[in-house]
């Protein structure tokens, strides 16, 4: 059961009906995903939204309260810019974070009637007066205490007299603001140690580079993921498994085949038992460090382009309404009109050169004047089909 973007939003009364359905409506083994502002993060995050709401509270128009609301922001900012001291800090960093964001974001976090964060401990309470336990954070790294440093996570566990308490302080310490928690039924006996064994079932993928230069036989390798996490290693299977990775992304691969090629390139005669032990857990680790992706099903996209092209029907129905564009991983693709008038005729029917045409046309009626059009358009399918194949759009 998914409650995302939800439960904080909603009266106290319907936050209790949202418990009472995830546990009356799970399987035995069922989990729900619940997602919510937290405590202390929100103290401070608070006080900006207080203060929005005061400035809008006049108005009725959507669009209205939210330009007021940025104005408002922004006049706040300016007065306090030479400001060195918390306060000050605090108000630019605000404005810098909803600068980035969608108007929808701030009318919905900001600007909405209802937005009650709690602090962990008490959502976890709520939870369990529902029949219903903490099983683990979405992101499981969230959940690594050795992330705060080895005297830090002694200290932890230490004060701690259970998981809930750890999950707890960590907040205090990183002033987190937002958890997407996973609930199962409190009959369940959970086990939270974290087996190399298990990770032998999954699919792979990391979006990860390697440091250009490469390495040398015996010399450490660095790679770098999407969201700035960084792995150091001079394991050589390590090394080639992640090469491998990184040239297959965003395609999964079994955690076999991973192996099996990884060794092959290396002409690895070690034990079979011993060169899995030790490359599954260099890949618990990774996948701790939010470097590695894990999955129980084989892919359903293809990162090749045939000579019928396939996007998901889905996609295909976005890019034709003129709808955020959502690829197989479950990610928004952006995406102009140029690229949505191929993806939308992406059903099969139609090869490289049928999609020039349908390109030249559509361009046709666009930029009349245009000359070139037809060499436009071969350039650009070609471009855009290896994009939706990186994107995971094909099928």
């Amino acid at each position: 059961i998914l409650a995302h973007g939800v439960y904080s939003w909603v009266p106290a009364d319907v936050q209790d009906k949202i418990l009472e359905i995830c546990r009356k409506n799970l399987s035995a083994n069922g989990v729900a995903y619940v997602s919510y502002n937290t405590f202390p993060g929100w103290h401070a995050r608070g006080a900006i939204r207080e203060m929005l709401c005061y400035h809008t509270d006049r108005l009725t128009d959507p669009s209205e309260r939210i330009s007021e609301a940025r104005k408002l922001l922004h006049f706040l900012v300016q007065s306090a810019r030479q400001g060195v001291d918390g306060y000050s800090m605090l108000l630019r960093q605000e404005l810098a974070v909803l600068a980035q964001t969608p108007d929808s974001y701030l009318l919905h976090e900001h600007l909405e009637e209802c937005n009650e964060p709690v602090y962990f401990h008490q959502f976890a309470e709520r939870a369990a007066a529902k029949g219903l336990q903490y099983l683990a954070e979405a992101h499981v790294g969230a959940m690594m205490a050795a992330r705060f440093g080895a005297e830090a996570e002694q200290t932890l566990r230490r004060i701690s007299p259970d998981l809930l308490h750890i999950e707890q302080y960590m907040d205090f310490m990183r002033n987190r603001m937002f958890r997407q928690t996973l609930l199962c039924h409190e009959t369940i006996a959970l086990d939270h140690v974290l087996r190399r064994d298990a990770v032998k079932r999954f699919y792979i993928a990391a979006a990860v580079k390697p440091k250009p230069g490469g390495a040398e036989a015996g010399e450490s390798e660095q790679f770098v993921g999407g969201a700035g996490a960084t792995l150091v290693t001079h394991d050589p299977l390590l090394k080639a498994a992640m090469g491998m990775l990184s040239k297959l992304w965003p395609l999964p691969v079994s955690f076999d085949d991973l192996l099996a090629a990884a060794r092959t390139q290396l002409g690895d005669q070690s034990p079979d038992d011993a060169a899995a032990d030790s490359l599954a857990a260099r890949l618990l680790h990774c996948h701790a460090s939010g470097l590695v992706e894990f999955s129980l099903g084989e892919p359903a996209f293809r990162t090749d382009v045939a000579e019928f092209p396939v996007a998901s029907p889905y996609a295909r129905l976005r890019a034709r309404d003129g709808g955020n564009v959502v690829n197989l991983r479950l990610e928004t693709v952006p995406m102009g009109k140029p690229s949505r008038q191929i993806l939308e005729h992406l059903d099969g029917t139609h090869d490289l050169s049928s999609l020039n045409r349908l390109l030249a046309d559509w361009l046709a009626t666009e930029s009349p004047a245009s000359s070139d059009r037809e060499e436009r358009a071969h350039r650009f399918v070609s471009l855009a089909l290896h994009g939706f194949a990186r994107s995971a759009l094909l099928v």
